[in-house]
């Protein structure tokens, strides 16, 4: 029968009530050694709010209500299994067309018939992915390495390069050993990024290579005799027709690049990010600007540097397909090229240390991105009800920060927002409603926005200890899970840069 999906209830119930790291990490090594080697993978998952790979759920708190609503749990039922749960669940991702809604209650239906009332619980927070247990990937890759024995180096890598933390941890289970670390071609990696820089004195220190920040989309293609596949930063496989034509004018036969999708107008403008997917096939002229080679011809370039990496991408893709680059140790003139960045209508400039390594799902200090106004990715976790010409909208969004597994707030705000914006965030945001009470909506955090503002101010006001002084919202970031968000970390260091500015640190 397996293990019982209780036992993973009470390990997600015991991680909640506890504030120490040390004690998390064994809580989690010790449940995932005594797991059978197929549960291992289903198990990290679940604990993590991950659905199966094969297709969201498509299952709100609506659909949770309508299923829970007056279920009478038969006592003479054989006490659910993880392996029992993660198959449903991964049915339910299945479900499509005609019917589909109520066809997915009747498999819920059925695994809530049989669950205890803290298996009940914990289902819910599994199915809306909404754990609040403390728990990040970090802390899960420490407690997978933990439980097999494992450097965790190696086990983050492997998941950056296979993609999934679940599939590294089932490997490890069923073969007690990480297989070779190595591209896989048509597996896409977790992409390396960027950190906000304060300024140009510190993205500007010795030679490094300035490149254009877009506000495009970001993918990642793999080639491999003529077959060509397209993946988003999110790793999802896109499906652009002329991404794959410009593809074919890459001189490899194997090979593995990154780049930016931008769309322009008329004029030649770069279109805002939000309109680059709308674009396909809507008449835009699209740009395919490159800015990394992962792999050539069989060969791994991970740990080769940014310098001999560019090297090598410009002998095989052609020049209008490259990112616009300089390289400089001028703080003038990368303020020139800054300021031309700028002036082209795009969002600013990156620097790249000209020997670091490629360092997959990482956001490392050897890129640092420079942009006009700060800017913070932050995942929404409620809204508030408009009036006046919002009336009917969710207006004033709750954002926050990502710290350990945690969504921690940071502030508030309705400034930003078109019409068309709201329009598309109350309709996602009441998909994954979780409570209400008067004017303020709770939601199963699944939007990111790109939130600029002024200042980061200390404030006992918000669980993050800070808040941010007249922030306004960019855009949506579909492109990036709750995970990607900002984090706690990165809101201290713009902190302390603004006391280091005002000499007051």
């Amino acid at each position: 029968m397996g293990t019982p999906f209780l036992k993973l209830a009470e390990v997600a119930e015991e991680l909640s009530g506890q504030s120490s790291r040390q004690k998390k990490l064994r809580t989690l090594s010790t449940f995932l050694m005594g797991l059978e080697p197929e549960e291992v993978k289903p198990a990290v998952r679940l604990l993590l709010g991950r659905h199966p790979e094969t297709a969201p759920l498509e299952v709100g708190w609506a659909t949770l209500g309508r299923v829970t609503r007056m279920l009478q749990r038969a006592l003479s039922d054989e006490p659910l299994s993880i392996a029992e749960v993660w198959n449903t669940l991964s049915r339910v991702a299945a479900v499509r067309g005609a019917g589909s809604r109520r066809r997915r209650e009747v498999l819920l239906r059925k695994l809530f018939s049989r669950a205890t009332e803290v298996e009940a619980r914990w289902l819910s927070r599994c199915i809306l992915g909404e754990m609040r247990t403390g728990v990040s990937e970090g802390l899960m890759i420490e407690a997978v390495a933990r439980a097999f024995g494992t450097a965790s180096g190696k086990v983050a890598l492997a998941a950056a390069l296979l993609g999934e933390l679940g599939e590294v941890a089932h490997i490890l289970a069923t073969q007690r050993r990480l297989p070779e670390l190595r591209i896989r071609l048509f597996t896409p990696v977790k992409p390396m990024l960027a950190r906000p820089a304060g300024g140009l004195e510190e993205a500007v220190r010795g030679k490094v290579a300035l490149e254009y920040k877009y506000d495009g989309a970001r993918v990642q293609i793999h080639r491999s005799h003529g077959e060509v596949r397209v993946f988003s930063r999110r790793l999802r496989e896109l499906n652009i027709p002329e991404v794959v034509e410009l593809a074919a004018l890459l001189k490899a036969e194997q090979l593995v690049v990154e780049g930016e999708l931008i769309a322009l107008d008329s004029r030649g403008r770069p279109l805002p990010f939000q309109d680059v997917m709308r674009s396909l096939g809507g008449g835009a002229e699209l740009r395919l600007c490159l800015f990394d080679l992962l792999h050539l011809e069989g060969r791994d370039l991970l740990t080769a540097s940014y310098a001999k990496r560019w090297e090598l991408l410009r002998s095989v893709a052609p020049e209008d397909m490259l990112a616009e680059r300089k390289l400089t140790s001028s703080q003038e003139e990368a303020r020139r090229f800054y300021e031309k960045a700028l002036r082209e209508g795009h969002e600013g400039i990156v620097a790249k240390r000209l020997e670091s390594q490629y360092e997959p799902g990482k956001r490392s200090r050897a890129w640092l991105k420079l942009k006009p106004s700060l800017t913070l990715d932050l995942a929404v976790v409620g809204a508030e009800w408009g009036h006046g010409r919002r009336r009917g909208w969710l207006s004033n969004l709750h954002l926050a920060v990502y710290h350990e597994g945690e969504l921690l707030m940071v502030g508030k705000t309705f400034k930003g927002l078109s019409d068309a914006m709201l329009e598309e965030i109350t309709r996602e945001l009441l998909r994954h409603r979780v409570a209400e009470s008067g004017k303020v909506v709770k939601v199963a955090p699944s939007l990111v926005v790109e939130v600029a503002f002024d200042e980061v101010q200390r404030s006992p006001r918000y669980p993050s200890g800070f808040a941010l002084r007249f922030a306004r919202v960019k855009r949506l970031r579909r492109d990036k899970s709750v995970e990607d968000a900002d984090t706690l970390q990165t809101l201290r260091r713009i902190y302390e840069a603004q006391l280091r500015r005002k000499g007051r640190l």
